[in-house]
């Protein structure tokens, strides 16, 4: 581990994929199709993880089996800052 590395809010976001393939072990940027989409779908038929060991990680870590969160404010953040 290299503990020199910048840890920085910009510097940190900028090695977002190298975290998250090290972490779970998926290279997320594969699975961008542009700006804001993202093939989900796809991600799940070629991740490692089944459905039953998902739900277990999100029951471990506390996430999962929420409500989902209305979209009005996402998609409106979407129009003005992508000109959607």
């Amino acid at each position: 581990m290299n503990d020199n590395k910048d840890v920085r809010y910009e510097a940190v976001m900028a090695r977002n994929n190298e975290i998250m393939k090290t972490s779970v072990g998926i290279d997320y940027a594969s699975y961008a199709e542009g700006p804001l989409a993202f093939d989900y779908e796809r991600m799940m038929r070629e991740s490692s993880y089944d459905f039953e060991k998902i739900l277990k990680i999100q029951k471990e870590t506390a996430v999962g089996n929420t409500p989902l969160i209305e979209l009005n404010f996402q998609i409106a953040i979407a129009i003005r800052f992508y000109n959607v």
